[in-house]
């Protein structure tokens, strides 16, 4: 970097000159999870797993080198023989025909073509419409389910998801006394009070404490093993070993 002034120049301005190297980053691509499609499993995949079983010899082998093989044998299987998921752009309730058109729409647009992006604007906005009254409709429908049959809890779980309103913290807290504090310092010191008397020891209590001789616990059967695979939550992310819980 230099400057080169000029000496007839009547100004404190001075002509900078300088080499700059640009040199560009590498990027990191972070590879993204992908979801099977469970609701729809053939039965190829059921067969080929069970061959796949069969096959592994587990006598004088450690646990990791069983696990591998495992991993491998699901992941080589799955990928052969079910479906991914489609990725959506937009909400759950929205079809594949409506992001059809509004991708036509984008690609209009960027184009140059608006006429025919006002077109299709207008088929769009009466498509999300249909979807979202067929949305609810079937929203409706299985909180009538859930209602006859007494699921409260999926019942409630399924308004919050339709409404979704934000919960309001008013700051509230209510004094011994009944009255109401909304005051910081008032909610700070009653918090304080509630938390020596929770932690106070009562002079009356004797506590004592037995040593007990425990037993080591009987080795897991294949039915504990079915029910924790059967409670196991769908549509999660994959984890590290890129298997998903749901496989």
């Amino acid at each position: 970097m230099k400057t080169r002034p000029d000496a007839n120049c009547r100004s404190d301005h001075e002509l900078l000159t300088a080499t700059i190297r640009i040199k560009l980053k590498k990027t990191q691509q972070v590879k993204k999870g992908w979801k099977l499609d469970i609701d729809n499993i053939p039965e190829e995949y059921k067969n080929e797993i069970k061959q796949k079983l069969a096959t592994i010899n587990i006598q004088g082998r450690n646990s990791e080198e069983i696990w591998k093989e495992l991993r491998d044998s699901f992941k080589e299987v799955a990928d052969k023989t079910i479906l991914r998921k489609e990725k959506k752009n937009g909400p759950s309730w929205v079809s594949q025909d409506t992001l059809k058109v509004m991708e036509n729409r984008r690609n209009m647009k960027m184009e140059g073509n608006s006429e025919g992006a006002k077109k299709l604007y207008g088929e769009m906005q009466k498509r999300i419409r249909k979807d979202k009254e067929n949305y609810l409709r079937e929203k409706c429908r299985e909180l009538e389910e859930n209602s006859r049959k007494g699921r409260t809890k999926e019942l409630h779980q399924q308004i919050r998801e339709i409404y979704r309103k934000p919960k309001i913290n008013t700051g509230m807290l209510r004094s011994r006394t009944g009255i109401d504090y909304i005051e910081k310092d008032k909610i700070i010191r009653r918090w304080k009070e509630y938390i020596e008397d929770f932690y106070k020891k009562d002079p009356n209590t004797s506590m004592h404490f037995q040593d007990q001789a425990y037993t080591q616990e009987p080795m897991v059967i294949k039915c504990e093993v079915r029910k924790a695979l059967r409670e196991i939550t769908g549509n999660k992310a994959t984890g590290t070993n890129e298997l998903p819980s749901c496989q």
